[in-house]
């Protein structure tokens, strides 16, 4: 204790501890209520949530009031494993653009995808792995191969449940972005201001997100796409909105609803 009035890091944790030891509710206990000030989350004037931030709110307050109001997150750990090349969110990144630029180029042809398209797949497909390959390369050709044959499978299984369900591209928008800055490949569906959602207790949020694909049918219903590429759990049978903690499907249906003025009444 000699010691810590001439270390300002050290004077600064005792006083922490000394303050969390203690009977009264303060700052390193997590009142801070001058934080939250700018994060409203209901009303004209509400900070705009995208479905992970409700899931989060959901799951555990805590997390959501350390990760989005306070700004702290966990340290990113790089983990580097010799025998892994792509890491599931860089296989899930580049196929998720390979299927949106193979949909709009298909889309721009005026042509429905069949299995004839599947080389034209794989050259969009080796294009973003070469690029990929350029910022980080494989450690080894095996392990490369290895990864270029999982992407590949991927891609069969998409092409196969797209001509499968003859789908009509000229129907099919991707990348769909409500409350978020639009790129220079804007959809007729996108809007740059959050979507308000009116909630069944009168109350409203600000939503926003980007949809990976909307395809609007010719009875002029919505089907909203998002590609997983990782695992199905939690995504077939059971409980589908697991009490909050899953809203992803919900939350995008409504954004997009309540861009239309007709929507008011939909979800109430």
């Amino acid at each position: 204790a000699e010691v810590v009035p001439f270390y300002d890091h050290l004077r600064r944790g005792w006083g922490a501890r000394i303050a969390r030891e203690s009977d009264d509710f303060t700052p390193y206990d997590g009142f801070v209520p001058e934080a939250g000030e700018h994060r409203v989350l209901f009303g004209e004037n509400a900070t705009p949530l995208s479905y992970r931030q409700l899931e989060t709110i959901a799951r555990c307050p805590r997390a959501y009031f350390f990760g989005y109001v306070l700004g702290v997150n966990p340290p990113a750990v790089y983990d580097v494993d010799p025998n892994e090349w792509l890491s599931a969110s860089d296989r899930g990144v580049i196929l998720h653009v390979a299927f949106k630029v193979f949909v709009r180029t298909l889309a721009e042809r005026g042509e429905k995808p069949t299995l004839n398209h599947r080389q034209e797949l794989y050259r969009i497909l080796d294009g973003l792995i070469e690029q990929k390959k350029e910022v980080f390369p494989p450690p080894g050709p095996a392990i490369y191969d290895q990864d270029v044959a999982w992407l590949r499978r991927a891609a069969d299984y998409f092409l196969s449940a797209e001509v499968k369900a003859d789908a009509d591209y000229s129907r099919v928008h991707c990348e769909v972005s409500l409350g978020l800055p639009q790129g220079d490949d804007r959809t007729p569906l996108d809007d740059g201001e959050p979507v308000r959602v009116k909630l069944p207790d009168g109350r409203t949020v600000r939503g926003r997100g980007r949809l990976d694909r909307v395809e609007v049918t010719p009875e002029g219903y919505y089907a909203i796409w998002d590609y997983k590429t990782g695992t199905s759990q939690g995504l077939i049978g059971g409980d589908l909105f697991q009490q909050g903690r899953r809203l992803q499907s919900v939350f995008y249906l409504a954004c997009l609803l309540y861009t239309s003025d007709a929507a008011d009444d939909l979800l109430c």
